[in-house]
């Protein structure tokens, strides 16, 4: 996926962990639903990515991540900000449904960081 970060367990946790929103697709590649999610991450990372990193993990590369997230199906997507889940989304689901979760979080948290930094 061109424009959407390769995450393992080596680089899982430094990538949520900064300020920036990350959107992270647990897939595997034996997933059809999971394959059909591809140009609608590409595009939200294209369009989203001055504000929202979109990475992806394999489960089937790295299957602890399915017990430490309590994922049950795939493909499943987890927003984390500063390294703490904000959303969750199962299954396939259309650009504007995944848009619809997770852009009002980004905005509130955006609002947020800039209310912080003027009060700081």
């Amino acid at each position: 996926m061109s424009g959407v970060a390769e995450l393992t367990d080596a680089t899982f946790d430094e990538a949520i962990a900064g300020s920036k929103s990350v959107l992270v697709d647990f897939w595997a590649e034996w997933c059809q639903p999971c394959k059909a999610m591809v140009p609608t991450l590409e595009a939200i990372a294209a369009e989203h990515g001055d504000v929202l990193t979109v990475a992806k993990v394999d489960v089937g590369a790295f299957p602890d991540f399915s017990s430490r997230f309590k994922i049950n199906g795939i493909p499943h997507l987890i927003l984390f900000q500063e390294g703490e889940i904000m959303a969750r989304i199962t299954g396939a689901q259309p650009k504007e449904h995944v848009l619809r979760v997770v852009l009002p979080l980004i905005e509130a948290a955006a609002d947020e960081a800039a209310a912080d930094e003027a009060v700081g």
